[in-house]
C-alpha cells in the first residue's frame, strides 16, 4: 500500500473504536487521567503515522493479509493495530495507579 504524500502512514480506526476511545476519555477524566489519556493518544498517533514498524511490540502475523498485529502502550492507554495500513483495532485504559 502506498504511503500518503506527506511520507507518513494514514492512521485509521472504526467508529466502534472511536466510540470506545470517547468512553475511555470520559472514564479517564473522572479518574483524573483525562489529560494523560489525550496526550498518550496523540503520542501514539504521531508515532504510528511516522513509522508503525518500530512502535510497540509485535504480537503475531496474518501472512495471507500481509499484516502484522502490534500492541502499543503509552500509559494510561493501550492500542492494538495492524500494518502496513495502520488500523487501530482496540483501545483500553490501564488501571489507575494506587
Amino acid at each position: 500500500m502506498p504511503r500518503p504524500l506527506n511520507g507518513g502512514y494514514e492512521v485509521l480506526c472504526s467508529a466502534v473504536v472511536a466510540k470506545t476511545l470517547r468512553q475511555l476519555q470520559r472514564r479517564a477524566t473522572r479518574r483524573g487521567q483525562g489529560k494523560s489519556l489525550a496526550s498518550a493518544f496523540k503520542q501514539i498517533g504521531a508515532a504510528l503515522s511516522k513509522d508503525p514498524n518500530v512502535v510497540g511490540e509485535p504480537l503475531y502475523r496474518l501472512p495471507n493479509l500481509y499484516l502484522r498485529v502490534r500492541t502499543v502502550v503509552v500509559s494510561p492507554l493501550v492500542i492494538s493495530e495492524d500494518q502496513p495500513l495502520v488500523y487501530i483495532k482496540s483501545v483500553k485504559l490501564l488501571s489507575a495507579r494506587s
